[in-house]
């Protein structure tokens, strides 16, 4: 909530235009007025026993320094997208490869759930499922003309996965990308951030001045290029990505041919402690995979035993067109499209000053552990922890994790019988200038759980499906600072009697249609929120006169 008052669009993530890293401005000691120890590191021990999700983290590259807390790595993240910079992340393996031929838009179709079109050099974002609809992989396909395409998988091999599958008839073959290229992914809060970043170090001779903002874009290397040892970006596409704090960031993938790995090549001397406030930053795979979670974003990583779920169940149906047909899968989707899901993805939020120290706690939550009902005495189970970010993470004094919980209305039903209270309407300032997608507040937003016994969490909406699926904000269409129309030179003074100045200001000066605007906005919801109160409290009363009439 603090974060996102700041800076509502990724601004993922200063409080002054010139950024110096938190990493070189403060000492650890300097944040003890707002983290505790155990809320930063996970270090911490229990009765001499490490905690095991210690080594998971700690196996993950960073540029942080070992020793750097998870609280002021996510803070120094969070400062450098506020103040403008963009931050570059490359997955540990690059798993691209080009889908080629006649057949390629039909096999593609085939496979994916989304409706893949490369007459337009689009990109496209698709889940691969199962016979029974279960989610398998996320990917993204970039296509560059009628008979080419290049597929960006999360972690599945797709080419030994399809490979069995491919038959002389599609008219299709499936090739891995070369062994120099590479993958990275450049995020910020502003289109002209990456587009600067390009600019300034990706950009060749004969390359575009400008990214396109809707395209694909294929740069075919020149032999001066294929000659040269400096890195080659040889496919653009753009998207976005939602990113903590409730955000949505401007965000390009690039396939970049370099005979050495790109953080050696690229931006050498702009890593995490850099005082620069244009360099770009580059995330390690800690950063990245606990800022995904935070985010709302499951990964289907083959380490992580996800449950069976279908794609809708894992909220992602924006991936998929519902009026297309034959692929893997489809008839699950289908059947479950207008009736009530069993399970939805929720996240899960313990905050340290609902719970006592970290430190005290016997084990952190982790992958499987029941989530219950608070005060059904673990009779009432609500879900299981699917994932689990590192503490701490997104910058403030708390553990975020994703949850697969059961249906809402059942819950509920189970929750009048023993009596609980049900959950009341939660009051988000974080989300005060964003119409919601839906209209209507989750059912289950808010509810207190608790998990192994002793940690109390509550939870919480997928971000993505407060603020609207792509929606940005603040409007990106803006211009950057260097575009912007240089104002003109003042002509001589002129005199100009009064009478006609204020007539012809008050002809012309625009109506402030937003402010009133933002004004009945906030009326309306204060009204809203005012009804839903009086609603919770009359439903209180009578669960309460209930209970007296029965005695």
């Amino acid at each position: 909530m603090m974060l996102l008052t700041l800076f509502l669009l990724l601004s993922i993530l200063a409080e002054c235009q010139g950024f110096t890293s938190p990493l070189s401005c403060r000492s650890l000691s300097s944040l003890d007025r707002v983290y505790s120890a155990t809320s930063l590191s996970l270090s911490s021990t229990s009765d001499g026993n490490e905690h095991k999700e210690n080594a998971y983290w700690t196996s993950l590259t960073s540029p942080f320094p070992p020793e750097t807390p998870s609280g002021l790595r996510g803070e120094a993240i969070i400062r450098a997208l506020q103040s403008g910079r963009t931050v570059v992340y490359q997955p540990p393996h690059n798993l691209s490869f080009v889908v080629r031929g006649k057949g390629s838009e039909h096999f593609l179709n085939q496979k994916l759930s989304q409706r893949i079109s490369l007459s337009d050099a689009t990109f496209h974002r698709a889940a691969i499922l199962n016979r029974k609809g279960h989610v398998l992989d996320i990917v993204g396909v970039a296509s560059v003309n009628a008979t080419y395409a290049v597929v960006f998988p999360t972690h599945l091999n797709l080419q030994e996965h399809w490979g069995p599958t491919i038959f002389p008839l599609d008219q299709v073959t499936v090739e891995t990308s070369p062994s120099s290229f590479q993958c990275i992914s450049l995020f910020s809060s502003r289109h002209w951030h990456v587009q600067k970043v390009w600019e300034r170090w990706l950009r060749q001779d004969k390359q575009p001045s400008r990214l396109s903002r809707t395209r694909t874009e294929y740069f075919h290397p020149t032999t001066t290029q294929q000659s040269s040892s400096s890195p080659q970006v040889i496919l653009t596409t753009p998207g976005s990505i939602w990113w903590p704090p409730h955000t949505v960031a401007a965000s390009y993938t690039m396939l970049v041919s370099s005979s050495t790995p790109l953080q050696d090549c690229l931006f050498p001397d702009d890593n995490a402690a850099s005082s620069s406030n244009n360099s770009p930053m580059w995330l390690g795979e800690r950063e990245y995979q606990a800022l995904r979670i935070v985010s709302g974003q499951p990964s289907f990583g083959a380490s992580v035993p996800f449950p069976a779920a279908t794609v809708l169940e894992w909220e992602l149906s924006p991936l998929v067109d519902f009026e297309k047909g034959c692929y893997l899968g489809q008839e699950r989707v289908a059947a479950q499209s207008n009736n009530p899901l069993p399970q939805s993805l929720y996240q899960i939020e313990f905050l340290e000053e609902e719970n006592n120290d970290f430190a005290s706690l016997q084990r952190w939550p982790t992958v499987n552990d029941t989530v219950y009902v608070l005060g059904s005495n673990e009779e009432l189970i609500a879900g299981k922890i699917v994932e689990m970010a590192e503490p701490a993470s997104q910058g403030t004094p708390a553990m975020l994790g994703l949850a697969m919980v059961k249906r809402a209305n059942s819950l509920l039903r189970r929750m009048e019988q023993l009596e609980l209270d049900l959950p009341r309407p939660q009051t988000n300032d974080d989300f005060s200038m964003v119409e919601s997608s839906s209209g209507t507040r989750d059912k289950l937003d808010g509810l207190e759980v608790i998990v192994n016994g002793e940690l109390i969490g509550r939870l919480k909406t997928l971000p993505f499906k407060l603020l609207g699926q792509d929606k940005f904000l603040i409007d990106d269409m803006e211009e950057s600072p260097d575009e912007a129309v240089v104002e003109v030179e003042k002509p001589e003074a002129i005199d100009v009697p009064k009478e006609t100045v204020e007539k012809n200001n008050s002809e012309s000066m625009p109506i402030p249609t937003a402010k009133v605007d933002s004004q009945a906005e906030r009326e309306r919801k204060e009204a809203k929120m005012e009804l839903l109160r009086k609603r919770a409290e009359e439903a209180l009363a009578r669960r309460q006169q209930k209970k007296s009439s029965a005695t």
